[in-house]
């Protein structure tokens, strides 16, 4: 599945099995190194093989639960097309694979939930955002996050204001009439413009780009599906207001990528509306931050896991911080908010931050999974409460 959305998150965070497995790795994304995708991906799936063997799981269940995920090893075609990262997810009901736009490491855990706190930068932080490259010949969608950018195929709509607006046969007709060639001269009947520079033309180039874009707007809306993805324009700055009059996409960002799109590179453009995201991205998290710092001392925040983890039961958790990319391993009961932490992963264990951020996530919450050199306290564990 090439698509991958917040709705992708929240939708792994609710499903459920014995075993449930997660796997993650890099993935490079062109050149002769793709045939390392392969090799690295079959290696994880013995590291599977081998969690799964610990957790007492019959040999019979284990070929028959790793049958779909062990064909696609030799997808030579599939390895070749990845992004920054892949992910797997699986139990005997269920069986879905992830090209993401994230740089993840490797990966896997077999539990009873799926493991997505590697995906979580999707929601804040470093996500998604798309930038969309206008000009009366070509519309072009560009999804990114801070690390790469890739076109997304626009089908069933126009792509040019000549598509849009069936232009080729209307401009023969309202721009230009032809007259009778002179008697005898044996040439060719000379095309008349008529109307550039009037102020009545100026206002039906505008209402032709208006509908052109009206158009645009209502055939972005099934590629806009993040909810929240920010969205910049690259065009020629006179085509910002007219897109903006016909935007009704919540999240169009205010700056602009000014230019021609056409003579641009996606990796300039991308360079460009990066540097007009990138603040937005980390605002609420700034905000977050600072609340931490106050609330703390009031007691409606904390860095104590215990109490972090009482406050998820009760569902009181607004805003969690937690490290990307460390692991403590354990068990958490709900029933009884008992919390078990293990100084050496044992078969079934959890990664506590993933299952922290997973009940936020279930309850509203807003889940921030940063770094090290990010995390609010040198806890291993934020949280600010509801009340």
């Amino acid at each position: 599945m090439d698509r991958f959305t917040a709705d992708d998150v929240r939708n792994l965070i609710e499903e459920s099995g014995n075993p449930a497995i997660s796997l993650y790795m890099p993935t490079v994304r062109a050149g002769k190194e793709t045939r390392e995708n392969a090799i690295r991906y079959k290696n994880l799936l013995t590291e599977v093989e081998e969690q799964l063997t610990k957790q007492k799981i019959r040999r019979t269940d284990i070929d028959n639960l790793l049958e779909r995920p062990r064909n696609l090893v030799s997808d030579t075609e599939y390895w070749q097309h990845q992004k920054l990262g892949f992910a797997l997810f699986l139990t005997s009901a269920t069986f879905h694979t992830f090209r993401i736009p994230l740089p993840v490491r490797e990966l896997v855990t077999v539990a009873d939930r799926f493991t997505v706190k590697p995906l979580l930068p999707v929601l804040t932080g470093d996500g998604v955002f798309s930038i969309l490259a206008l000009s009366r010949k070509s519309v072009r969608l560009l999804r990114a996050t801070r690390f790469t950018v890739d076109e997304v195929p626009l089908e069933d709509m126009p792509t040019s204001l000549a598509d849009a607006l069936q232009l080729d046969t209307m401009e023969r007709t309202l721009q230009m009439h032809t007259g009778t060639a002179a008697s005898g001269s044996g040439g060719e009947r000379r095309a008349m413009f008529h109307g550039h520079g009037s102020g009545g033309d100026d206002q039906l180039e505008k209402d032709r780009l208006l509908q052109y874009f009206q158009i645009v707007n209502k055939g972005l809306h099934p590629y806009l599906r993040e909810g929240n993805a920010p969205l910049v324009l690259a065009g020629v700055e006179y085509l910002f207001p007219i897109y903006r009059e016909a935007n009704t996409y919540p999240h169009l960002v205010d700056g602009v990528v000014a230019g021609n799109p056409d003579e641009e590179s996606e990796s300039t453009i991308h360079e460009k509306a990066w540097k007009l995201v990138a603040e937005k991205f980390t605002e609420s998290e700034r905000e977050a931050l600072s609340r931490f710092r106050e609330l703390n001392a009031a007691g409606r925040a904390s860095k104590n896991m215990a109490k972090v983890f009482s406050a998820l039961r009760e569902n009181r958790v607004d805003s969690l911080f937690v490290p990307i990319d460390e692991q403590r391993w354990g068990k958490y009961d709900a029933e009884t908010n008992e919390l078990e932490l293990h100084k050496d992963r044992k078969p079934g264990d959890r990664d506590v931050f993933d299952i922290a951020a997973a009940m936020a996530i279930a309850q509203g919450g807003t889940v921030y999974a940063v770094e090290r050199e990010r995390m609010p306290t040198d806890r291993d564990i934020a949280a600010i409460f509801r009340y």
